[in-house]
């Protein structure tokens, strides 16, 4: 029987979650935040990672009138690349981050902040900003 009690409550993120998702093979969830991005052990509940905006999009250059940098959206990266996250910030930049350093591997340039991100099959991704123009890239 199911008792609809949740296994584990990840607790951690200061406001609103924005975003969850699995990584392929089930051991991670990643889910952000306006402020942090969040890499969790799917099996134990426990933080594995923090990456706060501020720490990857620092040297990127912020638009007009944006009072703070935030993260807008986050997933898995897609096939053999589930051990990347696909994250979009408000600077209009799409990251490709490493799952467990943190670190940027490279970032796409849109036109307008992004607000829809999908991941596609095998290294594929698609992602959609606030102008109306919907991005397709692939992970190399």
């Amino acid at each position: 029987t199911h008792s609809g009690k949740a296994e584990h409550v990840l607790r951690g993120h200061v406001g609103i979650v924005l975003s969850c998702s699995f990584t392929n093979d089930s051991k991670r969830v990643i889910s952000n935040d306006e402020r942090m991005l969040k890499v969790w052990s799917a099996t134990t509940g426990d933080c594995l990672k923090t990456i706060n905006v501020e720490d990857v999009a620092r040297g990127a250059p912020v638009p007009l009138g944006m009072r703070k940098l935030t993260w807008t959206l986050s997933t898995v990266a897609p096939g053999l690349f589930s051990r990347f996250i696909i994250a979009a910030c408000n600077n209009r930049f799409v990251y490709v981050l490493d799952v467990i350093t943190g670190e940027e591997l490279t970032s796409y340039f849109c036109k307008a902040p992004v607000y829809c991100l999908n991941t596609g099959h095998q290294n594929t991704v698609g992602f959609g900003d606030s102008f109306g123009n919907v991005y397709i890239a692939t992970i190399d």
